[in-house]
């Protein structure tokens, strides 16, 4: 599990550098357990200002990414930003 954790976390911090501007501090981390519950935890842990998250339209099981950002948003004390995919766009790093 914690090869596939560092792997996730190195794919993650290396799409990061490649699209976020490089003035702006920001943090990638891979956690394992409940999502909504770690991230909230975490923000508060890491005294963090803004949480960046995804949404997906509600469709099969994307359905419970919604419950997670919507929850973060209830929860977390800190400012949510929801970022939610543009229909037609892949779901690539490419993209």
């Amino acid at each position: 599990m914690q090869k596939i954790v560092t792997e996730t976390q190195l794919r993650l911090e290396a799409l990061g550098h490649d699209r976020v501007d490089n003035t702006y501090n920001w943090r990638a981390q891979v956690k394992i357990g409940d999502p909504k519950k770690r991230i909230v935890k975490t923000a508060a842990e890491q005294d963090v200002r803004l949480i960046i998250m995804a949404s997906h339209d509600p469709h099969k099981s994307d359905i419970i990414f919604g419950a997670v950002a919507a929850y973060v948003v209830r929860h977390a004390h800190q400012s949510v930003l929801v970022v939610r995919q543009h229909p037609g766009v892949a779901n690539t790093p490419e993209t």
